[in-house]
């Protein structure tokens, strides 16, 4: 798993896609071919999720609307970008 990227509207999402297909592709070919065992995959998706929901971090300003929240899950860096109360886009990687 190269990392999650959660979006509140699916139209957000669809306009997101080509670039975080970019990024995740261009990220796979450096790190080059891992092994995947792809019957645990959906509990370690459960189990990043699970975390995200506990974790601590820095809340702070954006350079565009909004906040940024920061957290960290177990190895792994997270951010969320926060409008009007709500996650708007969260990716962890």
């Amino acid at each position: 798993m190269a990392g999650l990227d959660l979006f509140q509207h699916g139209s957000l999402f669809g306009r997101e896609w080509p670039k975080l297909l970019r990024a995740y592709a261009v990220e796979a070919y450096r790190q080059g071919p891992q092994p995947v065992e792809e019957s645990k995959l959906g509990e370690r998706v459960k189990d990043v999720l699970d975390g995200a929901a506990r974790a601590e971090g820095m809340l702070r300003g954006n350079a565009g609307v909004g906040q940024l929240f920061e957290f960290a899950v177990g190895n792994r860096q997270g951010a969320a970008l926060l409008f009007e109360g709500r996650v708007v886009h969260s990716a962890i990687l």
